[in-house]
């Protein structure tokens, strides 16, 4: 009896000092779509994040077209039609660590076809050449899912956040879908 006792106090104190109980939940994002060489060199301005290259370095903006946001298999968020914007900054003058390898700003804006879900995703990461003539070239780093209005497991949830991987891959094609890029994130809604 007096372990049930301390054990309820325990939980009485524990959720008296913390009234609200945070969701967090894993979800996988991925975008998919042509990814291409802008005309001009330089950073990418149409988006905030990938205007983060630095301006003394020598940038190539990369932007998608066709390109389509869902949540992978598995994930608790429901992601409708809509449009998906992406673009993708890589210094072409620094180096990261590994041999082959430019840092790359990227977004991803997702706005639902006459709903209200959007989200918007930030990453920084590496992309590396591919270690074979036929592997394609390889994202790695980290993203943030920022401020998104998205249905979490049935129910609508506005300022969802998270925090978690971003890994993709790109192959220069001329046509078809040449870029995947997932971020796994612990949400917040």
């Amino acid at each position: 009896m007096r372990k049930l006792i301390v054990l309820l106090t325990i939980a009485i104190l524990a959720f008296g000092a913390s009234p609200v109980l945070a969701i967090t939940l894993q979800n996988t994002f991925q975008v998919t779509g042509h990814l291409g060489v802008a005309l001009s060199a330089g950073k990418c301005t149409s988006l905030a994040y990938p205007a983060m290259c630095p301006s003394a370095d020598t940038c190539v903006c990369y932007t998608a077209t066709r390109t389509s946001l869902h949540s992978a298999t598995g994930g608790v968020v429901s992601i409708p039609p809509g449009t998906t914007k992406v673009a993708v900054s890589v210094d072409t003058t620094d180096a990261t660590s590994r041999p082959g390898c430019r840092p790359a700003w990227g977004e991803i804006q997702y706005n639902q076809t006459g709903g209200g879900d959007s989200a918007t995703i930030e990453f920084f990461a590496s992309l590396c050449k591919p270690l074979t003539a036929v592997s394609p070239q390889t994202f790695s780093g980290g993203g943030a899912l920022t401020n998104a209005s998205l249905v979490v497991e049935g129910l609508p949830f506005s300022g969802v956040t998270g925090l978690g991987t971003a890994t993709g891959t790109y192959s220069a094609a001329a046509s078809g879908d040449n870029f995947i890029l997932n971020l796994t994130a612990v949400i917040v809604p």
